[in-house]
């Protein structure tokens, strides 16, 4: 238990791990937590009871974040010990279609690059594209790996591009 300004917060080391190896995350935790407090905070401030001679308005607004954060961190824990606990998928088989096109090396290798490509993305965003490929649409699969659709398709997004870098291309948008 770590306290957190007067509130406890259940931290694992294999929590702290995967917040300390995913800046995505880090930052997914940090938007939750300014979209929840900002409108508490202007509640506040509209209901007058923000007074400029006992704080500046941001040592005021962090004061905000800091009450909402452990209900955000509390609510991401318990998703994130859900989806550890459930088996993980199976992906070396769900890509493999041989190509008209090239032959048995080159399927080979594209099949080795997608596999390099999806054990370096975190376990949620893995599951996820493993449900696209299984028909499930983008905000399904967010919903599904318990995550919002918006910062899937963000994590989608950095995932294509790294992968239009790596291959020298121009990232599609």
């Amino acid at each position: 238990m770590v306290d957190w300004r007067g509130r406890a917060l259940a931290v694992t080391p294999a929590a702290m791990e995967v917040l300390r190896s995913d800046p995505d995350l880090r930052f997914e935790l940090a938007i939750d937590t300014v979209l929840v407090a900002l409108p508490k905070f202007r509640e506040r401030l509209a209901g007058g009871r923000w007074q400029s001679t006992r704080s500046r308005l941001s040592t005021y607004f962090v004061g905000a974040l800091v009450l909402d954060f452990p209900n955000i961190y509390r609510s991401w824990l318990a998703r994130w010990s859900r989806s550890a606990a459930e088996e993980p998928l199976d992906l070396l088989g769900a890509f493999d279609i041989e190509s008209p096109q090239r032959g048995p090396e080159s399927t080979v290798e594209a099949r080795d690059e997608v596999v390099r490509l999806i054990g370096t993305l975190p376990t949620n965003v893995r599951k996820g594209v493993a449900l696209m490929g299984f028909g499930y649409t983008i905000s399904e699969a967010a919903q599904l790996v318990g995550i919002s659709a918006k910062a899937f398709e963000s994590r989608l997004g950095r995932v294509r591009r790294r992968v239009a870098e790596t291959h020298g291309q121009r990232p599609r948008l």
